[in-house]
């Protein structure tokens, strides 16, 4: 049996050979020829000697019969059918043959194979109306509209992904792209920090990233906001306020452009709590928790022994969170994984080398103060976390929130006047007392930050502190009446104006002939400004608040025809934001940008792709 498969073999590669040498002669036959026929209806391909004839089916030559030899043997088996196939020729239209028909027969009395038939057969030219044309290789290449679109969306995930410039150069990276399309070309550097790149983002629709390479005095910040102002043609009137930080430096810079200033209430929180760890009673357990955190943050032995102690005590097998003393939170993890561990931690602290660290472990007292801790900065972490965003209304939360947390100063100082309390409520009394200091010396007064929670529909004027509420009324009313003059000319809202302009109706109906009334609500548009504002005023105030979950933009939005004087204000004071997260979000991404390995990026260049990686979801993706 093996005897007969090497002789197939040796038959099968034989056969080839004559194959190949045949094809390549038959091909220069037909390129000598003057002339070839084309192919009749009924398959029979003609020439000028003699007629080639093959029954066609289904597009394809079917192979000839099989033969059987002289000594009347029982049939041969078809070993090999190699079918014809029709290809389009690039230069004549030509019709080729790729493999050849032949039968190969074998013997069942000598166990031998041999060619008995073959069968060769070419195809010449048809008429090109039935074959279609070859393609081309250049359709298989790039044009140059195909080869920007495919830069610009190379550059769009540089930008938007904080990769280097470097990455076009990484050999790994051009075999990627390479096995991708073997017809791209890579970009240079070159062409994407000064073509690809600045043209995404010049067509962002947002403002930019700028550098501030002097000193950062109030007059230098000043002078750098006026011109990013006047860059991009941005009215006064258009602009609502400034969220910065409580420096001296920002507070001139905003004074000397005379625009309205908001505190970033998160900076404000940030104050009152390091106010709150340093208060005397307090900073000596903060500095334990500080020192616990150090023994397990340079140690992995002690990671490895409170492991142990934890799975010892049945307690959850947690480690200890890192503390930045720039995240006042991260304080507060530490915290609430002490108190959760204190069974576990104080073993660690008597045994771990020897009880070196002993004097670590915390008394009931310090265990007191760090509940106490907890239940004060647990809520403040959860307020700054909800008015940190910067894709939703958080501005007019800020007083209601100072609001709430004086109703509870005020609960906390009747207990302590009514009962004597022991320390614990004395502490608590304090730390709230800090807080709110802290917020009143930034936030009181401020008549923008009244105007945002009076037209906020969740709020309006119930966590509103006022005398007189006709004097309240009377300056919501100037509010909105100077926003409203302010931007008639500059169009704020088309669709507001036009609700209030003027418009004749044909009288039809009973109107015909009973005339129109005086006090006809059509006569309601020659009634001055400030009598139809305090009639939206008085109409706003009397309806009850809405859900807190709820969003007052959607509700002005289905409100506005009903308000369309204090829909102006209302858009323009939604746009105040409680914090200015936002802008230390920047310096973070700035830190991803600016690398070890990105040191070489101009200021431009790294402006660019700070601003286009913040602004993501407005930075327009290439099409295809």
């Amino acid at each position: 049996m093996n005897q007969l498969l090497a002789k197939r073999n040796i038959t099968n590669w034989l056969l080839d050979m004559q194959m190949k040498e045949m094809e390549a002669n038959m091909i220069e036959e037909r390129r000598m020829l003057p002339h070839e026929s084309p192919a009749t209806s009924n398959g029979t391909f003609e020439s000028e000697n003699s007629p080639l004839t093959f029954p066609i089916v289904e597009g394809r030559i079917s192979p000839s019969p099989v033969s059987q030899d002289n000594s009347g043997t029982s049939e041969s088996e078809s070993i090999e059918s190699n079918l014809i196939q029709l290809q389009p020729s690039t230069s004549n239209e030509e019709l080729e043959i790729s493999q050849s028909c032949s039968n190969i027969s074998q013997s069942s009395n000598t166990d031998t194979s041999s060619v008995t038939n073959s069968s060769f057969a070419t195809v010449h030219e048809t008429s090109s109306a039935s074959i279609t044309r070859q393609l081309k290789m250049t359709q298989f290449t790039l044009n140059k509209s195909t080869k920007i679109k495919i830069d610009s969306a190379l550059a769009y995930f540089i930008a938007t992904n904080m990769m280097p410039y470097s990455l076009v150069e990484k050999e790994r990276f051009k075999v990627f792209v390479n096995a991708l399309n073997p017809s791209y070309k890579l970009p240079g550097r070159k062409t994407l920090t000064e073509s690809r790149i600045p043209s995404m983002y010049s067509e962002t629709p947002c403002l930019g990233c700028i550098e501030l390479s002097e000193d950062h005095t109030g007059e230098n910040i000043a002078d750098v906001l006026q011109m990013l102002i006047l860059d991009y043609e941005i009215p006064d009137w258009k602009i609502c306020s400034m969220v910065t930080d409580y420096g001296s430096n920002m507070l001139k810079a905003v004074r000397n452009l005379n625009i309205p200033h908001v505190a970033c209430f998160g900076h404000a929180l940030n104050t009152a709590v390091s106010r709150i760890f340093n208060m005397d009673e307090i900073k000596d357990v903060v500095h334990k928790v500080k020192s616990i955190h150090n023994i397990f943050a340079h140690s992995w032995k002690a990671v490895r022994e409170i492991g142990k102690i934890q799975e010892k005590f049945s307690l959850p097998n947690k480690k200890f969170p890192s503390y930045s003393k720039t995240r006042w939170w991260s304080m507060l993890e530490l915290i609430n994984i002490i108190i959760e561990q204190e069974l576990g931690l104080t073993s660690f602290l008597r045994t771990y080398k020897n009880g070196t660290f002993k004097n670590l472990s915390f008394q009931d007292s310090d265990i007191i103060v760090l509940k106490n801790l907890s239940s004060i900065i647990q809520p403040i972490r959860e307020i700054t976390d909800n008015l940190a965003g910067d894709s939703y209304v958080t501005g007019s939360a800020i007083l209601p929130v100072i609001s709430s947390l004086k109703s509870k100063l005020s609960q906390i100082t009747e207990l302590n006047e009514s009962e004597d309390t022991d320390i614990n409520g004395r502490q608590i009394k304090k730390m709230y007392k800090t807080i709110i200091d802290i917020l009143d010396q930034r936030y009181q007064g401020n008549t923008l930050l009244v105007m945002c929670t009076v037209l906020d529909p969740r709020f309006k004027i119930e966590y509103i502190t006022y005398d007189d509420v006709s004097v309240l009324k009377k300056t919501v009313g100037e509010f909105c009446e100077d926003t409203y003059n302010s931007t008639e000319n500059g169009s704020y809202d088309n669709d507001s104006n036009n609700q209030l302009a003027p418009q004749k109706k044909t009288k039809t109906g009973l109107s015909v002939i009973f005339g129109t009334p005086e006090n006809n609500m059509d006569n309601f548009q020659d009634v001055p400004l400030s009598q139809k504002l305090r009639h939206e005023l008085d109409l706003y105030l009397n309806n009850p608040i809405i859900g807190f979950e709820q969003d007052p933009l959607d509700w002005w939005n289905l409100n506005k025809t009903t308000y369309p004087i204090m829909f102006v204000s209302a858009k323009k004071a939604m746009t105040v934001q409680a914090t200015s997260v936002a802008s230390e979000r920047i310096f973070s991404k700035g830190g991803c940008v600016l690398t070890d390995h990105r040191a070489s990026l101009t200021n431009e260049h790294a402006s660019q792709l700070i601003f286009l990686t913040m602004n993501k979801d407005y930075v327009p993706k290439p099409a295809f």
